[in-house]
């Protein structure tokens, strides 16, 4: 049986792989760090591991994830590069990740490109009308002597 991703996941647990990145050190259920993600330096620890739920987040720089986010963002790999990367922590071989494997991985990265895109344009949209309604706000101010432009 070829492996799939969830195996892979239980083959990488969280807390391993976050652990080669930053020291971690046990806080009740969880595990604090300083933040391996690059271009987020700091000074007090704002890295936390989920162990239960296999999942992170860093209160500093707002990022989080599964597994997969941590080494996507850490060494900058797509999701495809990062399935090989975990893969080939696990022993498993390149050869033995499945067609359909890497057949649905780059599926899922054409519909998170297609969403970013997506984000991208309402986002662009939301700043013009922001931008129009600030301008007519601001012009009826004037208008109404309250402001002076």
């Amino acid at each position: 049986m070829k492996p799939s991703i969830e195996h892979i996941r239980e083959l990488n647990p969280i807390e391993k792989i976050a652990g080669e990145y930053t020291k971690l050190k046990a806080m009740g259920e969880v595990l604090r760090g300083k933040c391996p993600l690059p271009a987020h330096q700091e000074t007090e620890p704002s890295f936390t591991v989920y162990p239960d739920s296999q999942s992170f987040y860093c209160f500093g720089c707002r990022r989080g994830g599964d597994v997969f986010n941590l080494v996507m963002y850490r060494e900058g790999f797509d999701f495809l590069e990062a399935v090989r990367f975990l893969a080939a922590k696990a022993n498993i071989p390149d050869e033995e990740l499945s067609e359909e494997l890497i057949a649905l991985v780059k599926e899922s990265r054409a519909i998170e490109d297609a969403l970013t895109l997506a984000v991208e344009y309402y986002r662009q949209l939301l700043i013009a009308e922001e931008t129009s309604a600030v301008v007519e706000v601001g012009e009826e101010l004037h208008t109404e002597g309250t402001v002076q432009l």
